[in-house]
């Protein structure tokens, strides 16, 4: 079974290259995403969720709520000497539940980019970084041995996917768009597509269920 070591040590003795996720949530934390999401600024919001990572639990499902870990942009490849780039993910989250540990790569886009055209594809924005995603997806998956050996996680495989884009009011009043992405949802069992508004009332939530009723 695997421990976390002392309280003080924020690291876990079998992934020692992540950090474990702080569970606390405050309004200023929440204050701030909110204005960032909002003003577009995207370095902004990837700071405050690589620094508050929790917000990813209620996407995870079945795991992360026995503890989370998290590493902002891992480099689960180097550049080759070919030249060929390199490949580092936003974000990996770690999860753990009952029946163990899943693995998550996270990819971030612009709040004020689109999911969809007007004529329902994915956008230019959205389908480049969907590709990028299932490349790390399919490069983790092949290669699990070496990542562990690279980040030190000795956990890791078979790891899946969060693309985060855009908000709400895209979809929210617009039926076929909204059954669209229900659709890719179901059909993408590696990937979850979510929105910034979805990011935003997941952390409002969380900021709430911290806070004792007088």
């Amino acid at each position: 079974m695997l421990r976390l070591e002392n309280s003080n040590n924020r690291k876990h003795p079998e992934l020692s290259g992540m950090d474990i996720v702080n569970r606390k949530l405050n309004e200023k934390v929440v204050h701030n995403l909110e204005t960032a999401i909002t003003a577009g600024s995207e370095t902004k919001i990837h700071k405050l969720l690589a620094s508050n990572a929790i917000v990813f639990e209620p996407l995870l499902d079945r795991v992360g709520h026995h503890a989370m870990w998290s590493k902002n942009k891992p480099q689960i490849r180097p550049k080759l000497t070919n030249g060929k780039n390199g490949k580092i993910p936003d974000l990996l989250i770690a999860g753990k539940g009952s029946g163990g540990i899943e693995w998550f790569f996270v990819e971030l886009k612009s709040p004020k980019e689109k999911l969809f055209t007007k004529n329902k594809t994915f956008g230019h924005i959205a389908n480049a970084g969907l590709n990028q995603l299932a490349e790390y997806i399919i490069y983790g998956t092949e290669k699990q041995g070496s990542i562990r050996d690279a980040l030190e996680i000795k956990d890791f495989k078979n790891p899946k996917g969060i693309f985060i884009i855009g908000n709400e009011d895209e979809t929210k009043d617009n039926e076929d768009l909204q059954q669209l992405k229900s659709f890719w949802n179901d059909q993408l069992h590696s990937i979850k597509i979510v929105s910034y508004s979805q990011i935003l009332r997941n952390a409002q939530k969380l900021m709430l269920s911290k806070i004792k009723p007088t």
